[in-house]
């Protein structure tokens, strides 16, 4: 019974995934004014 639960679970969570790859690109490049996220330097 676990089995078939996590199986479920994995099809779920590959299918959001999927979904929200398809949406993404179908918003690709709308908003002209956005800025690229803040990217901080790490020092080693």
């Amino acid at each position: 019974m676990l089995e078939k639960t996590r199986l479920v679970q994995e099809g779920l969570r590959a299918l959001i995934r999927e979904k929200s790859a398809e949406r993404m690109a179908l918003l690709g490049g709308s908003d002209p004014k956005a800025e690229g996220p803040i990217r901080k330097k790490i020092s080693k």
